[in-house]
């Protein structure tokens, strides 16, 4: 999307994802069972997360970790909009 919210759930992984959100927001929720390496690039947006061990809240800029494992990679981009990742 160039502009526009995405709002998705994930129950699981077949492969690798890529997301693209512009200028929108992204917003998962991911069920427990799911792995992942998230690797999260923004221009302006932020992360905000408490499924990781290390809890995210930067207000600016990238980030990347394992949720699980690491079976499939989970790519989302954005120019600035936010990600925010919840069980």
């Amino acid at each position: 999307t160039e502009s526009g919210k995405i709002t998705a759930s994930l129950s699981s992984l077949g492969g690798d994802m890529t997301i693209n959100g512009g200028e929108g927001d992204v917003i998962l929720t991911v069920d427990e069972s799911i792995s992942f390496f998230l690797e999260f690039l923004t221009e302006r947006g932020s992360f905000t997360s408490d499924i990781f061990e290390k809890k995210y809240d930067k207000r600016q800029g990238d980030a990347a970790d394992m949720y699980n494992g690491a079976e499939n990679l989970l790519r989302i981009y954005t120019t600035g909009g936010s990600l925010t990742i919840v069980k």
